[in-house]
């Protein structure tokens, strides 16, 4: 007899059980796959607009108005009506056009621009035919001319880089081994070193929508609530009933930014006013109500607000700030390992030693950044500082074509400063 476990029929109790399982999850991702249904999307929009109006009678027609007519209990004069109602009308307007631009103005989509093609090839070897080569790159000296030509490119949009004077080879993938060291030049850091992905992210393979058939532009995303792929996609909104990406981006945030002035107004006129002593008997329980909403509202507004000035200052989106962030985690990790919970100087010392190998993660180690953050807000925002505060015009960027870091390579992995240009370095 045979030893260990004798061979048996499998049950078909549990291959039943098995293919069960296997189609709910099927339905499951499928359901989860689906775009959300179009009044789901919009009704944020109409509950926002109805909190808008309700904010707008209790301020005009229960505090301005009393003023204004000079009725018994008002909380003030007609000159406080005059000037409290004018400034809430202009934070009014402001808020509303900016909130109509960014929901009516589009993030644009990928499918209007690219056309469905195959899946590319895997990129895990490293030759030009897996990757796509030169359709997709501009960096003709870093391929060699006996390099097959693909058969089938995807039409995507050409890559372009901060500096003409990138012609580095590609990092290999043993970025940590001693020989590489001592032929950049490096010098040997002690303790264990900064390991950047190398994963080519701007590879046609790793860039492929297999919900949509095509390789998706520079920055865009698949967004399961839209079942679209968004130019520069940032976030889903349900507040503006769709996403914010590469054209409505500055009108998000200046929605954001009018929002936080309106609720500071509002805020604060009514409660300065119900808290005076000749005004504690007249307390009206709609004003208290709103004074607590353009709080609630006003907190939002100054988060979303400064999250995304730094966001635009760095050229980064919320999803790759995301990324970042796991690196920044994953090295405070290895950190932890190797130190003490007290031991910050020496903590300090190693990023810095990092810092000083590689760049810094936000900035030098950032594939989208353009050199400083004022290059950065007016990529974005524009040079006028009217379409910083006005939602007017349209977005700087199409949306479709982005310069690269030449801190990384061509395959998009980013590089020690041995590496970088001579002029960066």
């Amino acid at each position: 007899m045979a030893q260990g476990v004798p061979n048996r029929e499998p049950d078909g109790g549990e291959v039943c059980c098995a293919d069960f399982t296997k189609e709910i999850e099927e339905k499951r991702h499928e359901r989860r796959s689906k775009p959300q249904p179009w009044i789901l999307l919009k009704f944020a929009i109409l509950l926002t607009l109805g909190i808008i109006g309700f904010a707008t009678y209790v301020y005009v027609g229960r505090f301005c108005v009393p003023m204004l007519a000079r009725k018994p209990g008002a909380m003030g004069d007609r000159v406080f009506g005059i000037v409290f109602l004018a400034v809430f009308g202009i934070f009014l307007l402001m808020m509303l056009w900016a909130y109509a631009k960014v929901c009516l103005t589009s993030p644009g989509f990928a499918k209007d621009y690219v056309q469905p093609t195959p899946r590319p090839e895997d990129p895990s070897r490293d030759d030009a035919h897996n990757i796509g080569g030169s359709p997709y790159h501009n960096h003709s000296s870093s391929s060699s001319p006996t390099q097959p030509t693909p058969a089938r490119p995807p039409p995507v949009h050409h890559i372009t880089s901060l500096s003409s004077s990138d012609h580095s080879p590609p990092q290999s993938e043993d970025t940590t081994s001693p020989s590489r060291t001592k032929a950049t030049g490096e010098r040997h850091l002690s303790g264990p070193g900064r390991r950047p992905p190398s994963t080519p992210v701007l590879a046609p393979a790793y860039r492929y929508c297999g919900k949509e058939g095509f390789v998706k532009p520079l920055r865009a995303h698949h967004c399961r609530a839209c079942g679209k792929c968004v130019l520069k996609y940032d976030h889903h909104c349900p507040w503006i009933g769709q996403c914010v990406g590469a054209r409505n981006h500055r009108f998000f945030l200046q929605f954001a930014f009018w929002t936080f002035m309106f609720c500071v107004w509002t805020f604060s006129s009514l409660l300065g006013f119900v808290v005076l002593p000749r005004n504690r008997d007249n307390l009206d329980i709609l004003m208290a109500v709103i004074i607590a909403l353009s709080g609630l509202f006003g907190v939002f507004g100054f988060i979303m607000s400064g999250t995304h000035i730094r966001l635009i200052l760095l050229n980064l989106t919320t999803v790759e700030q995301m990324k970042i962030r796991d690196m920044k985690d994953r090295e405070s990790d290895t950190l932890a390992d190797m130190y003490s919970m007290c031991a910050f100087t020496k903590k300090r010392k190693m990023r810095a030693r990092w810092d000083e190998e590689w760049g810094r993660l936000a900035l030098e180690g950032n594939i989208w950044w353009l050199g400083s953050g004022r290059k950065n807000w007016e990529s974005v925002m524009g040079k006028s500082i009217w379409t910083w505060l006005l939602p007017v015009g349209k977005a700087e960027n199409d949306g479709l074509d982005y310069p690269i870091n030449p801190r990384f390579d061509n395959k998009g992995r980013w590089r020690r400063r041995a590496e970088w240009p001579a002029h960066l370095r």
